[in-house]
């Protein structure tokens, strides 16, 4: 394959490609590099013109051959891009329909080593399947949480009121991002009215014509800006391209409208390195109004057109099973919902509301049965009473199961002072005093949030009501944050940790006895069995993580006396 390449190569700069030279440029490692070219004419519909560009670079690369579409900017002009993740030098020639004056312009841009700190994209840990690391080498500890509506900041309020959402997530230890590519309103058919903090439906949309067919190109220059701060954050935006139940007329399947979104949004979209492309958050929702081969149909077109080798996922897997069982191998991470209400003995403990039927529950999670074993449910969990009584097994068990990064996307969420509960349903809503729900405090959440990474699962996302939604009220990253606070803790705590160098274990494994026995403790230890062998211990015993020592009947193993425990903040 690679000898065809180069011979196309060769034979385009031997023939047409010759007849076009782009200036030569130079440009950074790890940041979006864009050419812009000038067409002759235009089409009928410039928007459904799809060109391409053949890159070629060092073998080094993880992806040394390129075939990336081109997207239309307006006017005459069409604009590629590529982000460069080794330095070097790199040619490149256009492919495109005769006519147009886009065919056989070739160019190369000389890469330099990556400046400003800048990380490059995400991968999974070639050493560690669960684990994610940036293109430059460096662990990513995903600390995530939903802002399904951040790209409206800028798109209402302007560019600094966008960067200022995206520095306070920075500052509290956030760098993982849910975020849609658009979505209209959670409300029913009487919208409430458009002003702070409410930040839908937009005036501006992805589309700029009835049909569809055309594109809105400020709103997209939009989240160009917003996924360009993220980069220069070395965080990650979590970008979900469809949302079946949130009141989008989303074009018919399978139009070209359809087509011309999905393509448009791949080609502009694709090559930012700040990006894990999710084909549809809830794609198993009722409301979704797609069907799962639909979802498939995407992902294989998102994976087609995935030039760098971005991480693909699907927000709860296909029909609510948090998994991609019909096409696993077009996920190369789970994104899970994993609602464990802490306990109850009636469907009102867990959060659900006779109100809002049918119940969105996710299907076939795993769910700690009175303590004593794991089952795996494929009935909504809303209508099973009687079953929560411990979250870690759960989490234990998924980790151990998952071949792939793992994401808790979504589990608790935190009550908030401008939109309350919102919808929330399977988690439950929490606050500091439990008054929404007594079992229910914040303080819960915060240490739920901790046992996912003692589990080994990869990471998890917070939710704020007051950020969530279609409400994002900048006070949830300040005066109402809360428990939120803690997790710049927790970040900075699990950086230090080379996870791929720990695994989880199972509590009778980790510890025999501990003093007050009814304490839950939860460990990682080293695989290797170095000496000293290092052991994280989490000692969930109200606000407590502390230091202790190991007493077994049986001989103690190397590691009991070279523990330490994190501090929950």
């Amino acid at each position: 394959m690679m000898v065809l390449y180069k011979l196309f190569i060769a034979l385009c700069v031997l023939t047409t490609c010759s007849a076009r030279q782009h200036s030569n440029t130079s440009a950074s490692q790890y940041s979006l590099y864009e050419v812009r070219l000038g067409a002759s004419q235009l089409p009928t519909n410039p928007f459904a013109l799809w060109c391409h560009v053949l890159v070629s670079g060092p073998s080094t690369s993880r992806y040394p051959n390129m075939n990336i579409t081109m997207f239309y900017d307006g006017g005459t002009e069409w604009a590629w891009r590529f982000t460069p993740d080794v330095v070097g030098e790199w040619q490149w020639s256009t492919r495109c329909e005769k006519g147009y004056g886009l065919d056989g312009i070739q160019g190369s841009v000389s890469i330099v080593a990556a400046q400003d700190g800048r990380l490059g994209a995400v991968l999974v840990d070639p050493h560690a399947p669960l684990q994610m690391i940036y293109e430059a080498g460096k662990q990513y500890t995903l600390v995530g949480i939903e802002a399904d509506w951040l790209w409206a900041m800028g798109l209402l309020h302007g560019k600094a009121a966008m960067q200022s959402v995206v520095d306070g997530l920075d500052a509290l230890g956030i760098n993982h991002v849910l975020v849609q590519i658009y979505a209209h309103s959670t409300s029913g058919q009487k919208l409430p009215p458009l002003q702070p903090p409410r930040v839908s439906p937009t005036p501006t949309t992805p589309w700029a014509s009835f049909d569809q067919q055309t594109l809105d190109l400020s709103f997209w220059r939009n989240y160009d800006d917003m996924l360009g701060m993220f980069a220069a954050r070395n965080m990650i935006a979590h970008v979900m391209f469809f949302v079946g139940n949130k009141n989008v007329e989303w074009p018919a399947e399978n139009s070209t409208a359809d087509d011309i979104y999905w393509r448009y949004a791949m080609a502009r979209l694709g090559a930012h390195p700040s990006v894990v492309l999710d084909v549809s958050k809830e794609a198993g929702s009722a409301n979704a109004k797609r069907s799962v081969g639909y979802f498939i149909d995407r992902l294989r077109l998102m994976r087609s057109m995935n030039a760098h080798g971005r991480l693909l996922t699907a927000h709860s897997g296909f029909d609510w099973t948090n998994q991609c069982k019909q096409a696993p191998e077009l996920c190369q991470v789970t994104s899970a919902q994993v609602h464990f209400p802490y306990s109850g003995d009636d469907a009102s403990a867990l959060g659900c509301s006779n109100s809002f039927p049918p119940l969105p529950c996710p299907l076939a999670m795993l769910t700690y049965y009175h303590s004593v074993f794991i089952l795996r449910l494929n009935v909504s969990l809303c209508a099973v009473p009687h079953i929560y009584k411990e979250y870690y097994p759960a989490l234990f068990q998924a980790a151990a199961d998952a071949t792939a990064p793992y994401i808790n996307v979504e589990f608790f969420y935190q009550w908030g002072p401008s939109d309350g509960c919102h919808f929330s349903c399977c988690g439950s809503c929490t606050n500091s005093s439990g008054a929404q729900n007594p079992s229910g405090n914040l303080n819960f959440m915060r240490k739920v949030m901790w046992e996912n990474y003692m589990a080994g699962i990869t990471g998890a996302c917070w939710y704020h009501d007051d950020l969530g939604w279609d409400v994002l009220d900048p006070r949830a990253l300040t005066t109402t944050a809360g428990e939120m606070r803690a997790l710049r803790t927790l970040r900075d705590f699990w950086e230090s940790v080379p996870r791929r160098e720990f695994v989880a274990l199972p509590t009778d494994l980790c510890v025999a006895s501990l003093q007050p026995s009814a304490s839950a403790v939860h460990c990682l230890v080293r695989k290797n069995g170095s000496q000293p062998a290092e052991m994280i211990l989490h000692v969930r015993r109200e606000e407590s993580a502390r230091r202790v020592s190991q007493t077994r009947t049986a001989p103690p193993p190397p590691w009991a006396n070279h523990c330490h425990a994190p501090s929950l903040g």
